[in-house]
């Protein structure tokens, strides 16, 4: 069977996020998706509390985080504890630890140069990115997911109701649980589709907005 899942999305335990994890559950069952991965900064309480209080079988739920590093982002997914650890390196191992999957998200955005041996250690790259706005994929694909064996992905990074599943991922499944969600990446049946190509310039303006008020709060 065929599953869509956006796994990058950030709740009101982001930073710069403003949504409940329940209110994400429930507007990406109606925009037609069979999975999320809650992946707020620096933390997975957001999709903890999701998974937590799913009760619809009809939408599965992935904890995850997104994690700043000196060479920018990294996203863990299948997580069950917090990470501790901000070095780039020692995150994907401590990820990797607990038996999780490892995304290098909008790779040219927000990233300095990453190392040889990171790439080595890292599962996936994400080809597409609901708020990048340029089209990478391609560049992606032949400088990251080729070399190093990599799979890839697509995410709305959605930190507004109207950007959930605007990119996501068709993924081949065998049974509708995560377990099977997670052979499916790791075997890479997994197909990015960009449902809305271009990102939300307002929504990126809110969220920019949403940082700044809570310094002051």
């Amino acid at each position: 069977m065929l599953g869509n899942f956006d796994l990058h999305l950030h709740s009101r335990y982001s930073f710069d996020g403003l949504m409940s994890p329940q209110y994400i559950v429930r507007l990406a069952k109606k925009r037609g998706l069979s999975g999320i991965a809650i992946t707020d900064h620096n933390t997975i309480a957001g999709g903890a509390e999701a998974f937590a209080s799913n009760n619809d079988k009809d939408i599965l739920v992935i904890v995850g985080t997104e994690i700043y590093t000196e060479i920018g982002d990294i996203l863990g997914l299948f997580l069950s504890r917090e990470i501790k650890s901000r070095r780039s390196e020692d995150v994907v191992d401590e990820i990797h630890s607990q038996g999780g999957w490892v995304v290098l998200p909008h790779p040219y955005h927000h990233h300095k140069e990453i190392p040889v041996e990171l790439l080595r250690k890292i599962d996936a790259v994400e080809i597409f990115n609901g708020r990048t706005g340029a089209d990478y994929s391609q560049k992606a694909i032949h400088d990251i997911s080729i070399p190093y064996n990599l799979g890839i992905v697509g995410n709305s990074d959605a930190h507004l109701p109207w950007e959930i599943g605007r990119v996501y991922n068709s993924i081949e499944i065998e049974s509708f649980n995560t377990i099977s969600v997670f052979d499916s990446l790791i075997n890479k049946r997994c197909k990015p589709v960009t449902a809305k190509p271009g990102r939300s310039a307002s929504a990126v303006y809110i969220s920019k907005f949403i940082k700044r008020l809570r310094r002051f709060i």
